[in-house]
């Protein structure tokens, strides 16, 4: 990887799974952004971005107000992990189908963050 990052000249040379390109699968054809927030508070609305109309739209709320959360796709789902709720660091996590506009709890992790 560092040889990847030092000589640009040599990237075509260097292909393997780990110089793949990577992006999220399975919503590429929308952006996200879910809940966030400032220091005076932390929001649980979401939005949808469809760059084909040019417009957001609004979704289903999650079921927990959090900002600087982690955010995947991963089959055709939503994940949000973690983040902070305005007082405390969370563990929580929930899943969002947008075939259902639907926010479900999931599993929470092991640690905080």
């Amino acid at each position: 990887a560092m040889k990847y990052h030092l000589l640009p000249e040599q990237r075509s040379s260097l292909v393997s799974q780990r110089t793949l390109e990577r992006r999220p699968e399975g919503m590429r054809q929308y952006i996200f952004a879910v809940g966030g927030g400032s220091l005076f508070a932390i929001h649980n609305e979401c939005e949808c971005y469809n760059p084909k109309t040019n417009a957001w739209m609004t979704i289903s709320p999650m079921t927990s107000r959090r900002s600087r959360a982690g955010v995947t796709a991963l089959r055709k789902l939503l994940y949000v992990v973690g983040g902070y709720d305005g007082e405390n660091d969370l563990a929580s996590a929930e899943c969002y189908n947008p075939l259902t506009n639907e926010w479900c709890n999931i599993t929470p992790m092991g640690t905080k963050r």
